[in-house]
């Protein structure tokens, strides 16, 4: 597929009046400046990039002294064996508490008072093959069970939500080198409410489940990518997250226009609007338009969005390496492609190919699976927007800017008075308008 023009993807009408012109956006990419408006209507910046990630100070108590007198499920002589296991220079020692005669509420209390008195020390239930009894395994903590504690306590923890400042790449690109750079996992423990354009200064917010002492070093490791303003969330973002965006935009080398007829076009613009098109970055920098590929993945032809999404990266990859990957439906060729050098900014696509290596090729579903969701998602909004543009084009083309019925109107309130009237019948749509 040749270059998208606005025309290819639906972007066809001019709500002002006046003399058009011409112009370059994005010359630069630093014409192009957009910070993210979040859910609150605040304004993202960056505006702390050396973070210092606070740590809280660990405080060592010394446990609370047991009493025997005090407790019936846990004897005198099992207290004083736990004592000297705590001692025992061997890490494999070990004592058996047996529990015999006792219910589960009692079995559960044991461990609870091993964990409370004695926290270096782990318990676990194990049945005794001789009465078929349950009773309770004493162990020190092992290197294993210490990182294994800590592996748990991370996947039960909150999300870590950070500002990331990019210059002249997309969103999921700047992800995916972080995750390179610091040899992280996939880009699914990444979320984002967009993607932002490539080719343009861009502010927005990530969510993450990586802790930020992680994070961090990546702002000494690149130069076109800042992160910070480190805090934590309850929630990861979703795709739409957000109120909307504020750009700060340079058009340059305007021809053909008189300075009178741009004052008119820069009043037109603020006091008329503009038709509320989805922008080219809907529809991807690469030869394939994402719109296609959306299109093909809603009508459930697999095998079509699988052919799109591999021949976006052939213009990176050497002939050998083409003639595989459009003959991945052979058994083993999506396998070999693997093993050719890949161009760092075709992920997804490798992705793609590790599904199939792995399901094989009549798997297309569980394959495109290892695509991270955000990026298939973005696949299927890039369709769409493609829609909305070619309806909206086809509105404003027949019925132009005044409303008809089945439109939704923003109508201004009557009246800021309190009423006890349904919102409904306080706005009103003159029809007369």
């Amino acid at each position: 597929m040749s270059m998208l023009y606005e025309k290819d993807v639906g972007m066809t009408e001019y709500v002002g009046k006046h003399k058009g012109f011409t112009g370059i956006l994005k010359l630069r990419y630093q014409d192009f400046l957009v910070n993210e408006i979040n859910l609150n209507g605040e304004v993202i910046h960056l505006t702390n990039v050396d973070v210092m990630v606070e740590k809280k100070p660990v405080v060592v108590d010394e446990p609370p002294v047991l009493n025997t007198e005090d407790i019936s499920v846990i004897s005198k002589e099992d207290v004083d064996e736990l004592k000297n296991l705590l001692v025992n220079t061997d890490p494999s020692a070990s004592f058996i508490i047996k529990t015999a005669g006792k219910n589960k509420a009692e079995r559960t209390e044991i461990h609870k008072i091993v964990s409370q008195y004695f926290p270096k020390l782990e318990t676990k239930t194990i049945k005794n093959a001789e009465t078929d009894e349950q009773d309770i395994k004493v162990t020190k903590f092992t290197k294993e069970n210490i990182n294994r504690r800590r592996q748990s306590r991370e996947k039960s923890s909150k999300f870590c939500k950070f500002v990331m400042h990019k210059e002249n790449i997309a969103t999921m690109d700047a992800v995916n080198l972080i995750i390179r750079k610091l040899h992280l996992r996939q880009a699914r423990c990444f979320h984002s409410a967009g993607n932002k354009d490539k080719r343009g200064v861009t502010v927005q917010t990530i969510t993450t489940s990586i802790s930020p002492e992680r994070l961090v070093p990546i702002n000494q490791l690149l130069n076109n990518i800042r992160i910070g303003n480190f805090e934590p969330c309850e929630s990861a973002l979703r795709l739409g997250d957000l109120k909307g965006n504020r750009f700060s935009i340079v058009i340059r080398n305007t021809l053909d226009i008189e300075e009178a007829d741009l004052i008119l076009a820069i009043k037109s613009f603020s006091q008329v609007g503009f038709l509320n098109y989805f922008g080219m970055q809907r529809f991807g920098t690469s030869s394939v338009a994402t719109y296609e590929v959306g299109k093909s993945l809603i009508a459930s032809k697999w095998e079509n969005a699988v052919d799109l999404i591999l021949s976006s990266c052939f213009k990176d990859c050497s002939e050998e390496m083409i003639n595989l990957i459009r003959n991945w439906r052979e058994a083993g060729n999506a396998r070999k492609a693997l093993t050719h050098q890949w161009n760092k900014r075709s992920s997804f696509e490798r992705y793609l190919l590790e599904g199939l290596a792995y399901f094989g090729p009549k798997q297309l579903v569980q394959s495109l699976g290892r695509i991270p969701r955000n990026t298939r998602m973005l696949y299927l909004h890039s369709y769409q927007s493609f829609v909305w543009n070619r309806v909206v084009s086809r509105r404003f083309s027949v019925y132009g800017d005044s409303p008809v019925v089945g439109d939704l109107v923003f109508a201004e309130t009557l009246s800021e008075e309190p009423s006890s009237e349904p919102a409904a019948k306080k706005q009103k749509l003159d029809s007369s308008k």
